[in-house]
């Protein structure tokens, strides 16, 4: 893409990267000036991302799945960080990775013994979506 071709646009989402001590201080001292007025996550260790209010995974959930005609108790959702925690939440079943944060632990039907940077996504569609179909593929 040719970023010139953006100039001039409104932007859709503001990433902020910091230290993980400054980006949850400035979580702490954002969310109550801009509640309702921008939606603020904390994602990875050190990012913080502000988009338009309502402007989230679980709000894209029930699109995506009408989509491909399905009703979003039929989705899959696998999440890690604060920003899934909505998604994991709301879909048919929703699937921690075994390194996510606390607050997505405590929403998820399950969690995979995987993390996020060794096949904890292939693990969750085989067990819960392909109903340990896929003989040995975990042995």
């Amino acid at each position: 893409t040719n970023l010139d071709e953006l100039r001039g646009s409104e932007p859709t989402k503001m990433i902020i990267l910091a230290e993980p001590d400054e980006r949850n201080r400035l979580f702490d001292e954002l969310v109550p000036v801009w509640q309702g007025k921008v939606n603020i996550q904390k994602t990875d260790p050190e990012y913080l991302e502000l988009m338009a209010p309502g402007v989230d995974k679980a709000t894209a959930l029930p699109a995506l799945a009408g989509y491909f005609g399905l009703e979003v108790d039929q989705v899959l959702a696998v999440g890690d960080a604060d920003n899934d925690v909505r998604m994991v939440e709301l879909a048919g079943i929703g699937v921690a990775v075994s390194n996510a944060r606390e607050t997505v632990l405590e929403v998820a039907d399950y969690k995979t013994e995987r993390d996020n940077n060794d096949g904890a996504v292939a693990e969750a569609i085989e067990r819960w979506a392909l109903g340990g179909t896929v003989p040995g593929l975990w042995d």
